[in-house]
């Protein structure tokens, strides 16, 4: 049992450090590729890189294995947290950077853990007040400073960062209950591609750019993978072995991933107010399990 829940919690960090690189990757292409344009695309290329996996484990039998009111829950917990979700990060990105961002998306713990307790019956207890302070003590600190029109730019991109926080812990706990009767690989190759179906009419009406260079194309491509494909079946082994209330938290190591990774890549500024408001959301979410 120990060692079934070691290794469920090992699989929610690996997947935090997957989702770090995707998002940075995905966000590399906002100069050239709007945010809704970009997330579709990267579905996409997350939909059909897990083809080939999902035609390996059908030869077992096992993945059709399921109900209809499991699927209902997987797609709807696509739509929300991936769709939706991540369209609103990359907005947010757009606004305050990607670092910034992230760092606020990663309240979505908090919401998890009061949605899986109303919902799934999942235990609550009253650390995760002192957990819920600290985060909010984190994602106030990101916002604090600059100018009066930087402090413009930061409401808005605020309110995106929290509308993808609130999808994503939406999407966590449908998902749980998701995957209690569908096979993950099945999840996986059924939830995407419906929901690049449903974004793309949106992405089309509302003129995406589809106008890629070379390096976009593989910048979508790699995040697709990462952190779709790689990403999203390491996790829901996470959710499956530990539950959302635990594979949440442990997810809290992916702004600290992100902040580095795009002061490396995206050539933003790591500013000591930013380390500050992540230090203390990831000892928030420590609080939360």
């Amino acid at each position: 049992m120990e060692a079934t829940q070691m290794y469920g919690e090992v699989l929610a960090v690996v997947a935090a450090i997957l989702w770090a690189a995707s998002m940075v990757s995905a966000a590399g292409t906002l100069r050239n590729v709007n945010p809704l344009c970009a997330n579709t695309l990267k579905i996409l290329f997350g939909a059909l890189s897990m083809v080939p996996i999902a035609l390996i484990m059908s030869w077992s039998g096992e993945i059709f294995n399921f109900d209809i009111c499991g699927v209902f829950f997987v797609i709807a917990a696509a739509m929300i947290g991936i769709g939706m979700g991540d369209t609103y990060l990359l907005k947010s990105t757009t606004y305050i950077g990607m670092s910034r961002s992230y760092t606020i998306a990663y309240s979505y713990p908090i919401f998890t853990m009061f949605l899986a307790n109303l919902f799934l019956g999942e235990p609550f207890h009253y650390r995760y007040l002192m957990g819920s302070i600290l985060i909010f003590l984190g994602v106030a600190n990101a916002l604090t400073g600059g100018s009066s029109e930087a402090g413009s730019k930061r409401r808005v991109g605020f309110i995106y960062s929290l509308a993808a926080s609130l999808s994503w812990a939406s999407g966590t706990v449908l998902v749980t209950q998701g995957v209690k009767t569908v096979d993950i690989f099945l999840a996986n190759t059924i939830r995407y591609p419906i929901v690049f179906l449903t974004l793309l009419p949106l992405m089309v009406f509302k003129g995406g750019e589809i106008d890629l260079n070379r390096r976009d194309l593989g910048l979508l491509v790699v995040s697709g993978i990462l952190g779709m494909t790689l990403g999203g079946i390491i996790f829901l082994h996470s959710v499956r072995l530990i539950g959302a209330s635990k594979a949440a938290p442990l997810s809290s190591s992916s702004p600290f991933w992100a902040s580095i990774l795009s002061s490396i890549f995206l050539k933003e500024k790591l500013t000591l107010r930013i380390l500050a408001s992540t230090v203390l959301v990831i000892a928030g979410i420590y609080f939360l399990f």
